[in-house]
């Protein structure tokens, strides 16, 4: 086989995995609310019904909770980062790992609060 022939293999062969890639991604992305949505749903009747844990014949979900930071005043929290040099808790959101490294350290950060959320797991049996 020639370099050419080849070279046009891989060609085609980069387009039709960016086009698969197109696909699988879109299919995700609709996995993905799907999952949300019920989650969303599961954790609210949870919730409504004073559960912390449930199950089915196939699954245990169990509510839980964590710390997340919610920044309210971006420009409290810029001025801290710039006086400070704390750019570690910018990723194009607030940094959970450096705000909780924080958090715990009784270090309060200018612009955030902490929030908590209700998280759910589900798992199967066994």
């Amino acid at each position: 086989m020639s370099d050419i022939q080849r070279i046009n293999e891989l060609t085609d062969h980069v387009l039709k995995m960016q086009m698969q890639e197109k696909a699988l991604n879109a299919d995700l992305k609709r996995v993905k609310a799907s999952i949300t949505q019920a989650e969303t749903e599961l954790v609210g009747l949870m919730q409504q019904n004073h559960m912390t844990v449930a199950g089915s014949a196939l699954a245990v979900a169990e509510l839980g909770e964590k710390i997340v930071p919610h920044p309210f005043d971006w420009a409290a929290l810029h001025a801290h980062i710039q006086h400070t040099g704390d750019f570690d808790l910018l990723h194009r959101r607030i940094s959970l790992t450096s705000y909780n490294e924080r958090f715990q350290a009784g270090v309060a950060v200018p612009g955030i609060e902490a929030r908590t959320l209700t998280t759910v797991k589900v798992s199967p049996h066994g």
